[in-house]
C-alpha cells in the first residue's frame, strides 16, 4: 500500500455469470466473467472422464491484468511502473470423492500455460527498460471439501480446502534503469522474477553506472 505520492486508483466491475446445462440437454457448464478490459471464462464437460469426473478448458485475458506499480518503502515511484497485459489457457480436471455423501469432497487439478507482454504507460521513464515479454507455466492442484456456487443470497454453504501451487517461467529478464547517471537515486538493474524483492550484492556483469552492490533482484 501506498503511504506517500499519489498512489494507483484500484477499482473494477464485471459481469459474472455460471449456468450448469447452458445448451439445452447438454453436459456444458459455463462460467463467464467479463470485465472492461479482461476475460476470464470456461466451459466444463460433466462426466467427461468418468462418472465422477468432469474436465474444464478455459481462457482469460485482455488489458493491464499484469500491470506492475512499484511501491517502495511506502512510496508509489509512478516512473518505475509499467502495464502488462496478458493470454491465458487452462486445463483442469475435477473429481468427486465421495458422491454418496451430503458434503463433497472434489479434487482439482490445473494446468495454466500464461503469457504477459508489456509496455509504457504515460509515467514511465524513457530510460526504465522493461523486462521482455515472457510466458509461465502454473500447476494448481487441491482438495476441496464442502462449497457452493456463487449466488448473491445463498441459504447455505462451507468450505474447507487445501491447495498447492507451482510457477515455471520461461524467462527472467532484466529491467530496471540500466544506464541511469551516477549517483540517481533510483539508480539500479532487477532480474524480474516475482513480487518479493530482496536487496543484496550479486557476481551479474555490472551494466553501465550500476555497481554491483546497486543491483535488485526480485525472487520468487
Amino acid at each position: 500500500m501506498a503511504m506517500q505520492g499519489h498512489p494507483p486508483l484500484s477499482g473494477y466491475a464485471y459481469y459474472y455469470r455460471n449456468q450448469p446445462n447452458f445448451l439445452s440437454d447438454s453436459n456444458l457448464t459455463l462460467r463467464l466473467a467479463i470485465a472492461p478490459t479482461y476475460l476470464d471464462s470456461e466451459v466444463g464437460f460433466s462426466h467427461l472422464l468418468g462418472k465422477n469426473t468432469d474436465l474444464g478448458i478455459g481462457i482469460a485475458g485482455g488489458g493491464f491484468a499484469d500491470t506492475y506499480q512499484e511501491i517502495r518503502r511506502g512510496k508509489f515511484e509512478p516512473h518505475e511502473s509499467f502495464n502488462g497485459n496478458s493470454g491465458e489457457f487452462s486445463v483442469s480436471v475435477y473429481h468427486l470423492f465421495n458422491p454418496e455423501q451430503k458434503i463433497p469432497l472434489n479434487g482439482i487439478v490445473r494446468g495454466i500455460a500464461h503469457y504477459s507482454f508489456y509496455d509504457r504507460n504515460d509515467d514511465t521513464r524513457e530510460d526504465f527498460a522493461l523486462p521482455d515479454d515472457r510466458g509461465n507455466f502454473i500447476v494448481r492442484t487441491g482438495l476441496r471439501f464442502g462449497g457452493r456456487e456463487p449466488t448473491l443470497f445463498p441459504s447455505l454453504a462451507m468450505e474447507l480446502s487445501v491447495w498447492y501451487e507451482g510457477q515455471f517461467r520461461t524467462d527472467n529478464s532484466p529491467y530496471g534503469f540500466i544506464n541511469a547517471p551516477p549517483g540517481d537515486p533510483v539508480e539500479c538493474f532487477r532480474v524480474f522474477r516475482g513480487p518479493c524483492r530482496v536487496f543484496h550484492s550479486t557476481s551479474v556483469p555490472q551494466a553501465s553506472g550500476v555497481s554491483p552492490a546497486d543491483f535488485v533482484v526480485d525472487k520468487p
